[in-house]
């Protein structure tokens, strides 16, 4: 079994997870790091898989990076992600950068949303987005022949 079938197999047996963190500033619901590893690293050793979180510091760039690695401990194969951030801030600060770049690489590899979509949902990307026309809403088969020839003819506006 391979290292993909094993986390196919990980994502089928891996419960939901509550989201029992709240982050004030964006108001919205995380999964804490601590809680993310109760639930996955039993499953992920009943599985022969092996977490490991590691940090690496890369002085002359300023910037530090948590190495998160998934590694099969029969056949050896692993997956890894490397994660960045800024090394001048505070020893406090840095921790918490820290926490917070373990809790985004393991939940990159597992795939597992640990956090709300903040992006989709903040007041700058509802008033972004662009509204339909009302020709797209009431005709949109004419209206993208209208766009189509628009931009066939190089009047893409």
């Amino acid at each position: 079994m391979t290292i993909y079938n094993k986390l196919l197999e990980f994502q089928k047996q891996c419960p939901s997870i509550e989201k029992t963190g709240f982050n004030p500033f964006h108001k919205s619901k995380y999964m804490k790091l601590d809680v993310i590893l109760e639930i996955t690293k039993p499953i992920l050793s009943e599985l022969g898989l092996v977490l490991s979180q590691k940090t690496k510091f890369y002085p002359v760039e300023f910037k530090g990076s948590i190495i998160t690695s998934i590694t099969d401990s029969e056949t050896g194969e692993h997956l890894d992600s490397e994660i960045f951030y800024d090394i001048s801030e505070p020893a406090q600060k840095q921790g918490a950068n820290i926490t917070y770049m373990r809790r985004y690489g393991l939940s990159a590899l597992l795939g597992i949303a640990a956090e709300d979509d903040i992006d989709a949902n903040s007041p700058e990307q509802q008033k972004a987005a662009p509204k339909p026309s009302e020709q797209a809403i009431s005709k949109p088969n004419s209206f993208l022949k209208q766009s189509q020839a628009n931009f066939i003819k190089g009047d893409n506006k």
